[in-house]
């Protein structure tokens, strides 16, 4: 089992490192994503049609009833998860530089 923990944050943060490297770790060849990408409304780097447009969302939170029901759905998937990273010693924690 090959695994490659990526976190949102970085993704957002970072896309284009975080595609080259889901690339190299799939033996894929370089694919430029930049020259494609634009910036949407809300500052992030989008490939076509932005997903994250502010007229498509409804800013409500979800009520403690559906997230107590999201959280009761992916409960099994989050388990799994943690149970296969601690298999393979990896962690979706931000990797920190080694000291020098």
């Amino acid at each position: 089992t090959r695994l490659l923990p990526r976190r949102l944050e970085h993704f957002k943060s970072e896309p284009f490192e975080c595609m080259d490297a889901v690339q190299r770790f799939l033996g894929l060849p370089p694919h430029d994503y930049r020259a494609s990408a634009t910036r949407n409304e809300k500052g992030l780097w989008v490939i076509g049609k932005s997903k994250s447009s502010s007229e498509r969302w409804d800013k409500t939170p979800p009520s403690p009833e559906v997230n107590a029901t999201l959280h009761q759905f992916y409960a099994p998937w989050q388990r799994t998860l943690a149970e296969l990273l601690r298999a393979h010693n990896l962690s979706l924690l931000p990797a920190r530089p080694i000291p020098g």
